[in-house]
Parts: C-alpha cells; sequence; structure tokens
C-alpha cells in the first residue's frame, strides 16, 4: 500500500475548504393562484451536492432559472460576457443577475450595457442596451430578415444597425409576433429587476445628489420617494445586433 504524506498547513488549508459554505444567488419563477412573478435570493449552502439536493427539491410551483456564486470579496471573478466578474459596486452585482437570466431565456442575448446617464437625469428610468446575436435571433424565433434584402449586401448590410425594436430586424409578415415578443423581453426585464435586494441593484434617484433634489420642481416629494429604494422603470433603450452576413446569404428565405 502507498502512503502520502500531508503537511499541517495543507491540512488546514484542506478543513477550511470543506467547512466553509457556498452563496448563491438565485433567480426564481414561482406560479401560485394569482399567476406567475420571479424573485430573487440569497442563500448559503454547505457545499454543492447541498446545494443540487435542495434544487431537486424544489415546490412543483417554483423553477430555478439563473444561480450564481457570489463572494463576500465583490472583487472574485464569476463568469461571462461584461460580467466576466463581480462588479466592484455591490449595487451592480444586479445587473449581472439580470444578464445571467436573461441569458438562459433568451440565449441570443450577448450583453447588457446600462444606461446610467439616463437614470441620472430621469431618476426614475433606466435603460439598457441590448447586444445580441442577430443569427441566433431568427434560428430560435423562426424568422429572417426582409424578403426584399435577399442578394443586396448594400441593404443586408443595415441590418449591422442598432435600432429601438427587434421587428425592425425582420420581414413585415413577422412584425406583430416579434412586437409581442419584443414587448415580453421588456416586460420580464422590468419585473425581473424590481426583485433584486435594493442593495444589489440600483434605486429612483439613487444618482441624483442635493442640487438635483433642489433643483427639481418637486423636491421634497421626490426626495421622500427616494428613501423608499424603489426600481426604476427598466426598459431596452436600443438593441445592438452582432452578426454574420455571410451565412445569412447561405439561409433560403422563399
Amino acid at each position: 500500500m502507498k502512503k502520502y504524506l500531508i503537511t499541517e498547513d495543507q491540512m488546514t488549508r484542506i478543513m477550511l475548504k470543506e467547512s466553509t459554505n457556498i452563496k448563491k444567488g438565485l433567480a426564481l419563477k414561482v406560479q401560485d393562484e394569482n399567476g406567475e412573478f420571479y424573485k430573487s435570493i440569497i442563500k448559503e449552502f454547505k457545499s454543492e451536492d447541498d446545494f443540487n439536493n435542495w434544487k431537486d427539491n424544489l415546490k412543483s410551483n417554483v423553477t430555478l432559472i439563473g444561480d450564481m456564486d457570489i463572494d463576500d470579496d465583490v472583487s472574485e471573478t464569476i463568469n461571462e460576457s461584461t460580467y466576466d466578474k463581480i462588479p466592484k459596486e455591490k449595487k451592480d452585482i444586479g445587473f449581472y443577475m439580470l444578464f445571467k437570466t436573461l441569458r438562459l431565456r433568451y440565449p441570443f442575448i450577448i450583453d447588457i450595457i446600462p444606461n446610467l446617464d439616463k437614470l441620472k437625469h430621469y431618476g426614475t428610468l433606466l435603460h439598457f442596451d441590448v447586444v445580441f446575436d442577430l443569427n441566433k435571433f431568427y434560428e430560435i424565433t423562426n424568422t429572417h430578415y426582409d424578403y426584399h434584402y435577399q442578394n443586396k449586401d448594400n441593404l443586408l448590410d443595415l441590418l449591422k444597425n442598432d435600432h429601438h425594436y427587434l421587428s425592425t430586424y425582420t420581414d413585415s409578415k413577422f412584425r406583430d409576433q416579434i412586437n409581442d415578443f419584443d414587448t415580453e423581453i421588456r416586460i420580464f426585464m422590468d419585473k425581473y429587476y424590481t426583485t433584486i435586494k435594493p442593495d444589489m441593484r440600483y434605486s429612483k434617484f439613487d444618482l441624483w445628489d442635493e442640487d438635483d433634489f433642489r433643483n427639481s420642481d418637486n423636491s421634497n416629494f421626490y426626495f421622500k420617494w427616494s428613501e423608499e429604494k424603489e426600481s426604476p422603470s427598466v426598459d431596452v433603450g436600443h438593441w445592438f445586433s452582432v452578426i454574420d452576413i455571410e451565412k445569412l446569404k447561405k439561409i433560403n428565405i422563399n
């Protein structure tokens, strides 16, 4: 039988690792007699096995739609996109939670970019620019670009432009379908962001300073409102497409 030696330092590190709980941010979809809603929680587990056991024993009306590891040191890395690392500002963690949940639900989404200037200016509005894979979008939604663009490079290049609405990227026969789909995404983003704990997201008037309140027509009302820590109204500002034109040319859209 082989024998292996382990130092006291190695043993200490192993024991510390085994005894350290893991903390996760969890995005849940819940269905009850009032309908469907979303919520986010932070929960500690003894191990990944403990987390998997919890996940396997969720109530039938609860679905886990996203999870992320959270370290007390917010500079620790996690993964993906703009949010390859947990942001240094704790409030920005909410952006990551929103992003990862969107990616699970809508796999064509590549990134989300918050427009904090709009929140600063209006106080109650937070818009996100959404970067998405247009080729994958067509595949998932079973749609395609405007029929008149076919075999016309100068028109296909228009698909690289940013737009306010997803339906601009599709043929007119899909307009109503994609407008509804676009609205669904916007409603989901707005509802989900409200479920994130206030210390992990931005609230209405978060970026206003004393001058902003003082210069507003309803300064006392807005200041009192800011103390309620309500989530701002979330919406999509612009859609930015990432596209492989050559692949699109190979698709027969007749």
